[in-house]
């Protein structure tokens, strides 16, 4: 039975790349990998999205993602107890422009929007949880942590 529960349905989680981070033309880039660690893939819409928060928790920045949570699912032989995960990895682009010095932390959430159109009875669903340590709680992931200190940055991956 517990087999089951670990293998069944989807498992998401969300992580940037130690080392990734590049700072050009004003901008930060980080790699980001999702992963599925489960047997499926979601169907309904659910939607990746990154934000920047200062050390206050105040939301600076909102940034999109481009990584389509249903695509992530594993085709092919997946032998032994655990499903084959399977990944995805994209560079999230920060705009470096008007921030102050200081620390910054990018946050990974998904969204529920599988909303119908005309419905005539409005479903929001929290953020998803995903495999992973670490939501606060409004259901974001803080995935790294960018210090800004007279135009150097240095990024760290949290987990």
């Amino acid at each position: 039975w517990a087999q089951a529960n670990v293998a069944a349905g989807y498992r998401y989680s969300v992580d940037a790349r130690a080392g990734s981070q590049a700072l050009r033309d004003g901008r930060a880039t980080i790699g980001v990998t999702w992963t599925n660690y489960g047997a499926a893939a979601a169907t309904e819409k659910w939607a990746p999205g990154y934000r920047l928060v200062d050390f206050t928790g105040a939301v600076i920045r909102t940034l999109p993602a481009s990584t389509v949570l249903k695509n992530l699912v594993h085709i092919g032989d997946s032998s032994g107890d655990q499903p084959t995960p399977e990944s995805s990895t994209e560079s999230v682009a920060v705009d470096l422009a008007g921030l102050a010095p200081g620390r910054y932390r990018l946050q990974a959430s998904v969204a529920w929007q599988q909303h119908k159109p005309q419905g005539t009875h409005v479903v929001n669903y929290p953020p998803m949880q995903l495999a992973r340590d670490g939501r606060d709680e409004s259901g974001w992931y803080s995935i790294a942590t960018l210090d800004i200190s007279r135009g150097v940055l240095t990024s760290t991956p949290q987990r």
